[in-house]
């Protein structure tokens, strides 16, 4: 959008992706700052960067396969693959600590918004859909919102117990997706979820460093990470104890 040369695809070859890859890494975003409504300017990350080359190159490909003039030089660039920071998840621990009622009626609604993701694994834009026509055999049958994948995924013990309170209608305990990551922030600092951590992002070759407390991060991205993480190292070890048993 900057630039007003006209792009010609025959002339994209590997020193056009090397300036590309520059000119990203030099783009600056307007975001609101998680603390207001603040709206600061960030760079992208290095994720998007390398994501945006990608969708480049195979879009390249695309063209290629149907037979245009394209300059093959582009196949000589090599996208390199950047480090990924450790991703920070909830313990189990930090879990529990998220299972006790609260008496703040805002908090209370977001504990168990929180909570229920948590146990199901479901996106926000999904877990605020679930109404009784969507739990048979303590099960939950839905269409993912993003997706349109189909879901079946059973109910545990909290998760039943929060769709109970709220009569298997989470449209009673839903707020918006904006205030929903803030009060997940206030939430997990309200029940002492806040020891300190170190958020590790790249920038180029260079590693960043920023030290927080870790309810400054938590969102509902971290239901899933929390879902995903509980079930691989369930999965792990049902493998390691059949493993034993042969």
């Amino acid at each position: 959008r900057q630039r007003k040369d006209t792009i010609v695809l025959s002339e994209i070859d590997n020193i056009f992706f090397e300036k590309f890859e520059i000119y990203l890494s030099q783009v600056k975003i307007k975001v609101k700052s998680k603390d207001n409504d603040e709206v600061i300017s960030k760079h992208l990350a290095d994720s998007t960067i390398t994501k945006n080359l990608q969708t480049l190159r195979v879009f390249l490909n695309g063209q290629l396969d149907r037979g245009l003039p394209i300059n093959l030089a582009y196949k000589k660039y090599t996208i390199k693959t950047k480090p990924v920071p450790a991703l920070i998840t909830l313990e189990d621990d930090e879990y529990r600590m998220l299972l006790n009622g609260l008496e703040n009626e805002r908090l209370e609604k977001v504990r168990k918004l929180f909570v229920l993701q948590c146990s199901t694994g479901l996106r926000y834009s999904d877990a605020i859909k679930i109404r009784k026509n969507h739990i048979r055999n303590d099960t939950i049958f839905m269409n993912s919102t993003k997706t349109r994948q189909k879901l079946q995924i059973p109910l545990n013990d909290n998760a039943k117990e929060i769709l109970s309170e709220c009569n298997y209608d989470t449209s009673t305990i839903t707020i918006s997706n904006q205030k929903y990551n803030d009060y997940i922030k206030e939430l997990c600092e309200h029940v002492g979820i806040t020891q300190p951590i170190m958020k590790i992002s790249y920038r180029g070759n260079k590693e960043i460093q920023e030290p927080l407390k870790k309810h400054e991060i938590m969102s509902s991205h971290h239901c899933r990470r929390f879902f995903i993480t509980q079930n691989l190292i369930c999965l792990l070890y049902t493998s390691d104890a059949a493993d034993e048993e042969d």
